[in-house]
């Protein structure tokens, strides 16, 4: 059962740099922009960004719509709506020699999560 916190990975096509892409109203389009424009019922404003991380997610609850600012904080992996991190906890959790899975209890994230920071796949920039 998928939940509005899951993301919904894009099966088909996808682009080199990783976004899936699909054939909408004629046109070749991103699907996570498809996505936002379905479920809001009205196209994006500006760059839509996937909250997740993920460029196959296109889980409308994933989904943000962004101007240039924010997309350059995405890309950073900072200030987005979502971030249930702060810096300051994303400096202790690599600080700490606890099992990821106690950290990830600990501030209500998921192991990956915590994986990410640890591994720096995530939080680049700190």
């Amino acid at each position: 059962m998928t939940t509005t916190t899951s993301c919904h990975l894009w099966p088909h096509y996808r682009t080199r740099n990783g976004f899936g892409q699909c054939r909408y109203r004629g046109k070749i389009e991103y699907v996570h922009r498809v996505a936002y424009q379905r479920f809001h019922g009205r196209p994006p404003q500006r760059a839509v960004l996937q909250s997740c991380r993920n460029r196959l997610c296109c889980n409308p609850h994933h989904l943000v719509d962004g101007d240039r600012h924010s997309v350059i904080k995405y890309a950073r992996g900072t200030d987005l709506p979502q971030h249930k991190l702060t810096e300051e906890q994303v400096r202790t959790i690599r600080r700490s020699d606890q099992p990821r899975w106690r950290l990830a209890k600990r501030f209500g994230v998921s192991v990956s999560c915590v994986s990410n920071v640890v591994l720096r796949k995530s939080w680049k920039h700190l």
